[in-house]
């Protein structure tokens, strides 16, 4: 409804400058789906918007609906700030490259109740252990969430349960060595059980205790299954 006023709880996904002042921001909520407002003059120093706004940060805001795409932001107020992820370069690649997926499969205006609060979740889960571990995990559990669950107890092929090695993003499955092709990914000894522990409910143990090498290759092959999903790469993507 035109010139409607609503309220709702959401992420920050991310912002773009607008003119001198302004800035456009893209809000994931927890009720009204993916929404993009203009807030004006919050790029002034002093703007009651400007560190409210910030990508990562979860707000309670206040908007003005319109007959265009873009609404206006009215209000905001801050509900978690999650300091930690931008005064840390790891951590803030990590959150960029978590929000930027999230914007890449929400359609605007559509419901995402379940993501926001998922994401909401994982933010203040990497804000408070400062561990970038929590990025892979989330985004498979994204995958998940959209659909896309991997296979990772069988060949799809064969159907054999051991030695399970080799990725293909396309199928979204792990397959034996016989039935593998050199498209595939060949991955870690402990990539495929760890990719089962987060969709059988032990996310927690696996951010806790994945090796360094294993947390890069498992948010590497989610970042892949999400470009495949949606045609497009992911604008954050940095993982070296």
């Amino acid at each position: 409804m035109r010139g409607q006023t609503l309220r709702d709880t959401g992420v920050v996904l991310r912002t773009v400058k607008l003119g001198e002042a302004d800035r456009i921001v893209t809000i994931l909520t927890t009720e009204n789906g993916k929404i993009r407002g203009v807030a004006k003059g919050a790029r002034k120093s002093g703007s009651k918007y400007s560190a409210r706004l910030e990508s990562g940060s979860v707000v309670d805001f206040q908007w003005i609906t319109s007959g265009r795409e873009l609404v206006r932001i009215t209000q905001t107020d801050s509900v978690f700030a999650n300091r930690n992820l931008r005064e840390n370069l790891d951590l803030l690649n990590a959150t960029a490259r978590m929000l930027d997926a999230v914007d890449a499969l929400c359609e605007h205006h559509s419901s995402h109740d379940d993501l926001a609060v998922m994401t909401i979740k994982a933010l203040s889960t990497m804000n408070e252990t400062r561990s970038t571990n929590v990025c892979g995990v989330f985004l498979f559990k994204v995958l998940r969430l959209e659909g896309f669950t991997p296979e990772t107890h069988e060949c799809p092929s064969c159907f054999a349960t051991e030695g399970l090695k080799n990725f293909s993003v396309g199928r979204a499955a792990f397959f034996c060595t016989d039935c593998s092709t050199s498209s595939m990914t060949q991955t870690l000894a402990h990539t495929r059980d760890s990719m089962r522990a987060i969709f059988d409910g032990r996310a927690s143990s696996v951010i806790d205790n994945i090796p360094a090498d294993v947390a890069h290759e498992i948010e590497t092959l989610a970042i892949a299954m999400i470009e495949h999903h949606t045609g497009h790469g992911l604008r954050a993507v940095n993982v070296s």
